[in-house]
């Protein structure tokens, strides 16, 4: 299985966080901030911060938001992660279905049975 490109990747984070808040894919990218719309675009932007080689101005372009937006969503996903076991429980199963879409799937050495020596 092939990686998924970045932005790709990015856009079906996006929507998956979306959906699994009951928003829109445009309520991630717009500008309205109530924290119930607020907090799951922070997790998203800091999960594509720390699993990615973009910079805070290509993920902000990416969500519609300037780069200093991207380094504050991570600064404060980082806090909440020490202080809220839901947000670290969210941002963990968000940070593993996001490497899954990005990562190659590297097959362990002789471990499909087919391989293995009789």
């Amino acid at each position: 299985m092939k990686p998924v490109p970045i932005p790709a990747a990015v856009r079906r984070l996006q929507k998956a966080i979306a959906a699994h808040h009951g928003l829109r894919l445009e309520d991630i990218l717009g500008r309205r901030k109530p924290r119930e719309i607020a907090t799951p675009r922070m997790i998203a932007m800091a999960v594509v911060r720390e699993h990615t080689r973009l910079g805070d101005r290509a993920i902000g372009q990416l969500f519609r938001r300037v780069d200093s937006n991207v380094a504050h969503a991570a600064h404060r996903i980082a806090d909440l992660r020490d202080t809220c076991p839901e947000i670290q429980a969210e941002y963990t199963f968000w940070s593993t279905q996001f490497t899954a879409l990005i990562s190659p799937i590297i097959p362990l050495h002789n471990s499909h049975p087919k391989t293995q020596n009789k």
